[in-house]
């Protein structure tokens, strides 16, 4: 049975929703047990913007990383750098605890990645390398695979980056729709 939070805390001086949850006794903190479907229900009651955010990717990171995100909209740096993202239940084994789970507007992200025929036109193909400047060819030289993430990044041209990679090509503040931190009472912002 998923985890009830004791609590859940507004952190209302922000520029964007932040929400503490208590988690006092979390048995798993690698990948806390907690339902954030009813979660997120439960900030609806308080919070117009609660049911729309089960439609956010979500990012999981190390709660140390609140600073950056506060002052950049993201935890990376530059902020249009290669993150991944995934669903609420996925996001949650990322990130030591106590932790943060961004939730992103999937309309203001966009994937790391460009799959080409290697015979597309130079043209495009400069064009398309302007925001994806790395290149993959596939074994039998029929694809190229163009990516934000170094070529010798483990994640580059692989599964894992089709369907996580991403990148915020605009105002990471515009993508980041709510950030909740999963941590023990005791937390203080």
């Amino acid at each position: 049975m998923p985890t009830a939070p004791s609590e859940i805390r507004a952190i209302t001086h922000l520029s964007v929703p932040v929400w503490h949850v208590v988690c006092d006794g979390v048995g798993n903190q690698q990948k806390p047990d907690i339902d954030l479907y009813d979660l997120l229900m439960q900030l609806e009651k308080t919070h117009p913007l609660g049911s729309r955010l089960l439609a956010c990717a979500c990012r999981g990171v190390a709660l140390d990383r609140l600073d950056s995100v506060l002052q950049h909209g993201i935890d990376v740096w530059p902020t249009d750098h290669p993150i991944f993202v995934a669903d609420w239940d996925k996001a949650l084994e990322y990130g030591d605890w106590p932790k943060l789970l961004l939730l992103l507007h999937h309309d203001q992200l966009r994937p790391t990645w460009h799959e080409v025929s290697a015979t597309l036109d130079p043209g495009e193909l400069n064009e398309l390398r302007k925001t994806h400047p790395h290149q993959l060819v596939s074994t039998d030289g029929s694809k190229l695979w163009l990516t934000r993430f170094d070529p010798d990044a483990p994640q580059a041209g692989t599964d894992y980056e089709a369907a996580y990679g991403r990148y915020i090509p605009g105002n990471p503040f515009d993508a980041l729709a709510a950030v909740l931190i999963f941590a023990p009472a005791s937390w203080q912002l």
